[in-house]
């Protein structure tokens, strides 16, 4: 094996693990203070990385840190989606703390509810679906990875109440109760959509006969079409009645031309010579 290291470095690195292997036998085996058998194995794993290979290896350590700043931005943005959707009236009394301390594990509680058995429990259901529509969730439908078909809250606010290595106390609950709210969340909303339309729509909010509107526009006024000069144009349909009305004139028996006289000022044909006549004489 290649061995690279004219400081002798690695000599005294592992010459001080050795020291330290020492010292926890010697704590462990004099004084039986076996807490101590925990670092045992760090020895053994610095004389690998120093005697192992010729190239110094590079120490990767875990980013637990990021990733659990990744999971704290992540959880954030659903509470914050949630709180966007609030009303106005219910939006003021929450901030981001207060709703995941205090509304949140409550509220996962009621929607998390146990098996309907008896007619009289239906009115939970109606209770947990004026609940999600107030606060905007829903249950989505679509596959795991077995094929089998779920239902999903969104936004997943369960994952704000499911820690690392625990299995999550809200996700167990039964598909056929999910599938039941999230039907009776559809007509809710519908409803709901249908309620506005109507009011949007109310006769009783039209104005009355007698009352203007404020976006009522005047009458504009029509002007006739002219021409460059302002004169107005005459359209096929005038000038064809104006004719008909001239041949009805024509038709009678006296009738008489006004100035109509004979003139050769527009009928001279010129000559280009003569204008080349003209530019050399002038």
């Amino acid at each position: 094996m290649k061995f690279h290291d004219t400081a002798c470095t690695k000599l005294m690195e592992a010459s001080q693990w050795m020291i330290f292997y020492d010292q926890l036998n010697t704590k462990i085996n004099t004084k039986q203070e076996f807490s101590f058998l925990s670092y045992l194995p760090y020895p053994l794993i610095s004389f690998h990385r120093f005697f192992a290979g010729s190239v110094k290896p590079r120490l990767e350590y875990a980013r637990m840190d990021y990733e659990a700043y990744l999971e704290f931005k992540r959880n954030e943005g659903i509470v914050l989606s949630v709180l966007s959707q609030l009303p106005a009236n219910l939006k003021r009394d929450f901030n981001k703390n207060t709703f995941i301390t205090i509304v949140l594990p409550y509220l996962m509680k009621i929607i998390s509810s146990p098996d309907i058995k008896t007619p009289h429990e239906k009115q939970i259901i109606a209770n947990i679906v004026n609940i999600m529509v107030t606060f905007d969730l829903q249950y989505v439908k679509e596959r795991n990875e077995d094929g089998q078909l779920v239902f999903r809250l969104e936004p997943p606010l369960d994952r704000l109440l499911q820690f690392f290595n625990k299995n999550n106390k809200f996700g167990g609950q039964q598909q056929s109760f999910r599938q039941i709210v999230s039907h009776e969340i559809e007509l809710a909303k519908i409803r709901k959509h249908a309620v506005n339309t109507t009011k949007t729509f109310d006769p009783k909010l039209r104005a009355k006969p007698g009352e203007y509107s404020i976006m009522e526009q005047s009458p504009i006024e029509i002007k006739p079409p002219v021409d460059f000069f302002g004169r107005p144009i005459t359209t096929a349909s005038k000038i064809s009645k104006e004719g008909k009305k001239n041949k009805d004139d024509t038709s009678s028996t006296i009738w008489f031309r006004y100035n109509e006289s004979s003139s050769t000022a527009v009928r001279t044909y010129p000559r280009v010579n003569e204008f080349l006549a003209a530019d050399l004489y002038s």
